[in-house]
């Protein structure tokens, strides 16, 4: 990490930093010294002949005590540290293991330094010195290839460095580590002095200092282990419990959820993580914290803490489309960076006069960096709460008086749109976690006067390319990464970045480096031959005039001959004005039969739609339409006995009934023509599709593949 990633350093830390740096470079001089002027024949326990029993256990403890100061919490064991140079992004298990195997060298350190002392008293000084010199080189040798071995059998899924890689890479660590010439804290947050404005619309206005002495004072009552899982609430209450975990070298997991099989299954997974909130959950569990008693501290730290940038901070979880979370983890240099990055490209400069409103969570990656990292790089105040409504929006705006940020999803700006939502004192707003259409996004500059930015980006990424979509359809990747297109997705790469990144995205590269998002590669869907991104159809749909919002849903088991379904919100359009708009937008095998006009989508708290959550919408409005007449009906007993079929009649009952649920304010008038092409058996599944033209409505009864009836009936 570079000084200007770094940022202002406070003048304590430097101090600190400074006497360290001079201690060690003292310490190395005076044993250079010693052993130069032994080379050069001098023999300096001469006149104390005790003190040639010196060097070997002050060289085992001083050993022990360079690894076993990476221990201390808040900073990276020293073997971490070299594990990072071959993952950047260490998982969890290896950041455990070798935190563990730190401790393993310290103790051989220590037991060394002892052996030496005991042998002193037992053994005269020439074998005292060869049993020495033996332990010297064969425990660490020992320790070195048994733990390599170990390693590989045990870790067999991990690239593993080649032994030589593996000796360069703790030489240049040691290095580090002892000349202090690596970069490795960064401050916990920017502000200027202990005084300044951190968190606004809390009880009072708490301070900079304030912040930190509540985090301090958490952090002193956190139980041993590694991780915290992060429920709080409140933006007040997310920050005290972050900062304490940081304070302490805790790692806070940040479920997507808050219900209760989010964090069981967390506590499950990570034995001995702690349970922080602010809201005591039913039968909260033994590890859980009340974090809101801390929040009324009034005592000021004046110093700014530092944290170690390789450090891991934070764990996010991706959503998924199957509803799996899966875990990413995030070091504190790469949330530092990104947000860095973000303050460039939104232009604050100083950041002087800005104050960030959030609507989303904290525990989302867009919330973390926008609501969390971004205030606390810049060093500007953020509101405590997270408002949703309008009216909530409204009056944190008219509280923060100063020029506030929004940071919102497009599902927020639509419910302002759709309201008589009035921002006084409105800078600027950004958009993230689903597609903002372009309209809305038109429609909230005109009527608000502020930009409004949107950012790409993924749990594993964090923001990687910004656009303006009111004016410009294409995005600028950020200047920090590099996104790369190919045929699997785009490759991230960059610093912050760790090791590369494949998103499932379709991007189109334009001149200038900008780049059009044409869907994504995880769910192209094949249709009449053709091939289509479910996420790029989800898009025209949300900007059609008059929808509030959208998707696509292809049902299990279409196969090569899947007919797509649509659901849309909207209190003006109608089902035949939406399809009319997507004719000339898509192609027509991809128009959706059927599409649902429904009251709302079942969006999570991120924004995000899951397969299941679109599987049972689409169960509970496509069951109408699939049908089973059992053989106990009335009607079967006299419909040719002894070989019984369905009724015709029976038949158009069931799709005039289709018709109704499908077309509110619409009833079935003159049946046009009707035809049966095959029998339907008794207790056998059939599937009624109905599509309307105007008032003529052509329909089709299907067993599987094979087509049952056939006709056309007008509506009144």
């Amino acid at each position: 990490m570079s000084r200007r990633i770094a940022g202002p350093e406070a003048g304590p830390a430097i101090a600190s930093l400074q006497v360290s740096r001079t201690a060690r470079i003292v310490v190395v001089c005076l044993a250079a010294a010693y052993v130069v002027a032994g080379l050069a024949g001098l023999r300096l326990d001469a006149a104390l002949p005790g003190l040639a029993y010196l060097p070997p256990p002050a060289g085992f403890l001083f050993m022990a005590a360079f690894f076993g100061a990476t221990l201390r919490p808040g900073v990276e064991p020293l073997i971490s540290r070299v594990a990072r140079r071959e993952h950047p992004q260490l998982p969890t298990e290896l950041a455990s293991y070798t935190r563990g195997l730190t401790v393993v060298w310290t103790c051989a350190f220590l037991a060394m330094a002892a052996a030496t002392v005991a042998l002193a008293f037992a053994l005269p000084f020439p074998a005292w010195a060869r049993w020495t010199h033996g332990l010297a080189l064969a425990v660490p040798t020992a320790l070195f290839l048994g733990e390599y071995l170990h390693r590989h059998i045990r870790f067999s899924s991990y690239a593993h460095a080649s032994p030589a890689r593996l000796f360069m890479n703790i030489l240049a660590v040691m290095q580090e580590a002892a000349t202090c010439s690596r970069t490795d804290t960064l401050p916990m947050l920017g502000y200027r002095t202990p005084e300044d404005p951190m968190l606004l619309d809390a009880p009072g206005r708490i301070s900079a200092g304030q912040f930190v002495a509540q985090a301090r004072a958490l952090a002193a009552e956190l139980p041993e282990g590694t991780h915290v899982v992060n429920l709080c609430e409140s933006r007040h209450a997310f920050l005290v419990a972050f900062g304490a975990a940081l304070l302490r070298g805790r790692v806070s997991m940040l479920p997507p959820g808050h219900a209760r099989g989010d964090w069981q299954r967390l506590l499950t997974q990570y034995p001995g993580a702690t349970l922080l909130g602010d809201v005591v959950p039913a039968d909260a569990p033994a590890a859980f914290l009340d974090v809101s008693r801390y929040l009324a501290i009034e005592t000021v730290s004046p110093d700014v803490p530092r944290v170690d940038a390789a450090a891991p901070a934070a764990i996010l979880f991706t959503s998924g489309s199957t509803g799996e979370p899966v875990a990413h983890t995030k070091t504190w240099g790469q949330l530092w960076s990104g947000a860095q990055t973000w303050a460039e490209v939104l232009g604050w400069g100083e950041a002087r006069g800005i104050v960030v409103i959030g609507s989303v969570q904290p525990q989302h990656m867009f919330g973390l960096e926008a609501t969390v990292m971004l205030p606390l790089r810049a060093g500007v105040p953020m509101h405590a709460h997270r408002p949703l409504l309008p009216s909530d929006v409204e009056a944190a705006l008219a509280s923060s008086n100063a020029a506030a940020w929004w940071m919102a999803t497009p599902l927020h700006l639509r419910a302002c749109l759709a309201s008589s939502f009035a921002p006084a004192g409105l800078a600027g707003i950004v958009s993230s976690t689903m597609s903002l259409p372009a309209a809305s996004a038109r429609a909230a500059e005109e009527r608000w006067g502020v930009a409004v930015h949107e950012i790409y980006g993924s749990t594993e990424t964090g923001a990687v390319a910004l656009r303006r979509p009111a004016r410009d359809e294409a995005w600028t990747p950020l200047p920090d990464v590099r996104l790369e297109p190919g045929e699997a997705g785009v490759r991230v790469s960059g610093e912050r970045i760790g090791e590369p990144v494949v998103l499932n995205d379709i991007l189109e590269p334009q001149p200038g480096g900008r780049l059009l998002w044409r869907g994504r590669t995880s769910d192209l869907v094949k249709v009449g031959g053709k091939r289509e991104s479910l996420s790029a159809l989800d898009r025209r749909l949300q900007e059609i005039s008059g929808v509030e919002d959208g998707a696509f849903f292809l049902p299990e088991g279409a196969g090569e001959l899947a007919r797509l379904a649509a659901f849309y919100v909207s209190a003006t359009v109608d089902a035949e004005a939406v399809t009319e708009a997507l004719r000339s937008q898509v192609d027509a095998v991809f128009l959706p039969r059927p599409l649902y006009r429904v009251a709302a989508l079942p969006r999570g708290a991120n924004g995000k739609l899951s397969r299941p959550a679109l599987a049972a919408l689409y169960d509970a409005c496509h069951a109408p339409e699939r049908f089973t007449v059992p053989a106990t009906h009335p009607s079967i007993a006299g419909h040719f006995p002894g070989d019984p079929i369905v009724p015709g009649a029976l038949i158009l009952e069931r799709v005039a009934q289709v018709m109704r649920a499908q077309f509110p304010g619409k009833r079935p008038g003159v049946l046009a023509s009707a035809r049966f092409h095959a029998p339907l058996r008794p207790d056998e599944a059939a599937m009624i599709e109905a599509r309307r033209d105007g008032n003529r409505v052509t329909f089709e009864v299907r067993r599987g593949e094979t087509l049952l009836a056939s006709g056309i009936w007008r509506l009144d």
